[in-house]
């Protein structure tokens, strides 16, 4: 229960004047903090006659009042005595008391002119809260609150810099004092989604008691790279009472580059590439000529004597290319020294030797944008032109670069 502050009363005198009649003062005292009534005092004193000159119509008043003893002034009412109303809560316990004091004082020609007066309330009330209602701030004297949870350190995640697809944990302290218990908290990040853009509730946890940690994980997305992620946490209690805390922000590392890729060929495991930028992988292949004028003659992997199953054909192409690494590829194809002039190779990503290019030393983009996880494959066909008796074997170089 506050103590309520004194205050002066304040009495205004108010002098009603009759011509032909007698001459009344009355009072009227002001309501003093903590004063239940409104307290109207009138005192009426018949006072000695004004005497009246007329001139010109008018009426000049002159009186004299003398001042009044002190028993002309008049005790006031009682000072209000019990509990203030609090919201939401009722009286369990009223220990209240109170006391007034006044004093009259007098001025010239006026009786009882003010009156000084002091209230004084004391104690202390305890209450109880309705249904609905809660002593958040553990204080019975002061009634009923209806706050929402709190937040407070620690607050933070961690690792502080993710890279991409790494697990990050978000905890936030919630405390509901003496409130309803702590009931559920929920994790907003800014950066969900496949492009990492997406505001969204990502995870929930569920709370207790009236002080809780909420450690809320998240995986960050595989496009987040180089991203600054914010994040706050909203969490409410069994009131249903929510709160939201303060926004957190932490940046996603950028990963290096990863140019790796798989070549297939047929018959045999795919041959793994090099991380390293660029990546890089040969093969040898076979190209058996049955005439030293030949064309069209399809490759073979090599060691395997162009058996069924280990050569190009019509539904099956020498070469598979999966981009195995995180970002666009373009796939480069080149040979490893000159062919003799009696020799050409031509390569093409459909099954068709209309368009098909010739590669060289020089190298060839078979494909120019490939994306992560993407495959592109690859036909070769060789011609020979009175070639020279004897093998050929020809070491093929594929190299992954970025698009850019």
């Amino acid at each position: 229960m506050k103590a309520i502050s004194s205050a002066a009363v304040i009495f205004i005198a108010i002098i009603s004047i009759s011509l032909a009649g007698s001459y009344f003062l009355s009072r009227i005292m002001e309501r003093p903090v903590g004063v239940e009534e409104l307290g109207i005092f009138d005192m009426s004193r018949e006072l000695q006659e004004a005497s009246c000159t007329v001139t010109d119509g008018g009426c000049y008043k002159a009186a004299e009042m003398t001042c009044a003893l002190e028993t002309d002034c008049y005790i006031p009412g009682s000072c209000v005595t019990g509990c203030e109303n609090r919201d939401n809560a009722v009286v369990v316990d009223d220990n209240c008391t109170a006391s007034y004091s006044s004093g009259c004082t007098c001025k010239s020609n006026l009786k009882c002119s003010g009156r000084i007066a002091t209230c004084t309330v004391s104690g202390f009330c305890n209450y109880t809260c309705v249904s609905d209602w809660y002593n958040d701030d553990d204080d019975t004297t002061n009634g009923c609150e209806n706050a929402p949870p709190r937040y407070s350190n620690p607050i933070g995640s961690g690792p502080s810099n993710p890279s991409p697809e790494e697990t990050v944990y978000h905890w936030v302290n919630w405390i509901d004092v003496e409130g309803a218990s702590l009931d559920t908290a929920i994790l907003e990040v800014n950066s969900s989604g496949t492009n990492c853009d997406q505001i969204e509730n990502v995870s929930f946890y569920g709370l207790s008691g009236t002080s809780d940690i909420a450690n809320i994980s998240w995986q960050v997305g595989s496009n987040c790279g180089g991203k600054v992620i914010a994040w706050k946490q909203y969490a409410n209690d069994t009131a249903n009472r929510w709160n939201v805390s303060e926004l957190q922000t932490y940046t996603v590392l950028v990963p290096p580059i990863d140019l790796s890729f798989n070549l297939t060929l047929p018959g045999i495991d795919p041959i793994e590439s090099s991380e390293i930028e660029p990546g890089t992988a040969s093969t040898p292949l076979e190209f058996n000529a049955t005439a030293k004028t030949d064309y069209d003659v399809v490759p073979c992997v090599y060691g395997y004597g162009c058996n069924p199953g280990y050569k190009q054909d019509d539904t099956t192409p020498i070469f598979g290319f999966t981009n195995t690494g995180n970002t666009a590829e373009k796939w480069n194809i080149s040979l490893s020294q000159a062919l003799p002039s009696y020799a050409h190779l031509y390569g093409n990503t459909v099954n068709s030797r209309v368009g098909a290019t010739e590669i060289t030393t020089s190298g060839w983009v078979a494909a120019g944008n490939i994306p992560v996880g993407d495959s592109v494959q690859l036909w070769l066909w060789a011609d020979f032109i009175d070639a020279l008796p004897g093998r050929l074997d020809i070491a093929i170089n594929h190299t992954s670069m970025t698009t850019t």
